[in-house]
């Protein structure tokens, strides 16, 4: 995906083509990645990534303010950064899939919220939400308009729009982590149903992805910090050391063969948890012939999937292609492009990637 012959006759707008980072903020870090527009693509401007202390996010709320407007107005400070497009957590994130009356389509917002309240547990005047009409993308046209609907309670939109607000910063925009994930890692091209395996220092997102569009989402409280805590118990190791023997754990290392067992009980976990929404996505496929196809592959992302071993363990559980995202595959269309970040860590960025391609999506090919 890069920027086509459309953007070149239509140009983004300036107003909204200012110089946003993208901003991926989680429990324990808060990463961004600043694109720069050369040629028909991007190059890769500023990046960085700054700690957020313990219990200053909690669950996708934030719990002390001050904390976290002091992060963020350092970064500001630090880093030249003023304008930012955010992720937030699917911790309180609801995903609806339902059918509407056919409805003039400038009606059809309006049709969805009066039916909010049967598949959202929140009443409609305290959610942001938006949809995505499916209806356009099947083959055969149904009785009433088939949508796909994500909602989000408005509080914790508003603690970010306080914190941003109060550390100096212009918050553009706020959306879930999954859909900034997937408009980085997949490219118009990959239609069939993929499952993206997300993984953090903290929790694991699942999600199953179908024509670009997040179908189904499942957060799991397992991470990284799971497999340093098997290690402290295990091995009687100290936070230091089991720190050190994760960081050690990345990419083609090897590790002992003592920690190796560990992450092979840790990756049992996480291939149970897996596997569960993998048969029930398969499953509900066999039983009604008009849901989406089978899932042709599984795409690991998140700061912590380059763990040694993880992929080929899942591809031969599951028997299917197993591979690493590549953040960069919509950025340029130019193969001779790399940027300047190692393979690994650009896993930990692919968020911040699809946050900041957030103005040019509609003018991606």
């Amino acid at each position: 995906m890069h920027r086509s012959a459309f953007y070149k006759l239509f140009p983004v707008p300036k107003y909204l083509e200012m110089p946003a980072v993208g901003m991926d903020i989680s429990e324990v870090s808060l990463r961004f990645v600043e694109l720069v527009p050369k040629g028909e693509g991007f190059v890769l401007g500023k990046y960085g990534e700054r700690a957020i202390p313990q219990g200053v996010i909690a669950s996708g709320a934030v719990k002390k303010m001050d904390i976290l407007t002091d992060v963020l107005r350092k970064a500001r400070k630090d880093f030249g950064i003023s304008f930012v497009r955010a992720s937030l957590s699917e911790a309180h994130a609801y995903l609806a899939e339902f059918e509407t009356p056919r409805v003039p389509r400038r009606e059809l917002r309006g049709s969805i919220e009066l039916q909010m309240e049967e598949h959202i547990p929140l009443p409609a005047n305290d959610i942001f939400f938006d949809y995505v009409n499916l209806s356009d993308e099947e083959k055969k046209r149904r009785e009433n308009f088939h949508v796909i609907v994500a909602a989000v309670p408005k509080t914790p939109v508003l603690q970010y729009i306080e914190a941003f607000t109060a550390a100096g910063l212009t918050l553009l925009s706020v959306e879930v982590d999954a859909d900034a994930l997937v408009r980085a890692v997949l490219s118009p091209n990959d239609t069939e149903p993929i499952m993206i395996i997300e993984m953090g220092r903290v929790k694991t997102g699942i999600y199953v992805v179908v024509n670009r569009t997040v179908r189904f989402v499942s957060e799991l409280d397992i991470g990284a910090r799971t497999v340093a805590l098997m290690i402290e118990k295990n091995l009687g190791a100290s936070p230091e050391e089991a720190g050190e023997a994760l960081k050690n754990a990345y990419g083609d290392e090897t590790p002992p063969r003592e920690i190796a067992e560990i992450f092979s009980l840790f990756y049992s976990q996480v291939k149970e948890e897996v596997e569960r929404h993998y048969v029930y996505w398969n499953t509900h496929h066999d039983l009604d012939k008009t849901a989406p196809e089978r899932i042709a592959r599984i795409v690991l992302a998140g700061s912590q999937s380059s763990l040694a071993g993880l992929a080929e363990y899942l591809s031969s559980a599951f028997r299917e292609p197993v591979s690493h995202a590549n953040p960069w595959v919509n950025v340029s269309p130019f193969n001779d492009y790399i940027p300047e970040i190692s393979r690994n860590d650009s896993l930990r960025y692919a968020t911040a990637v699809g946050l900041a391609l957030h103005p040019y999506e509609r003018f991606l090919i």
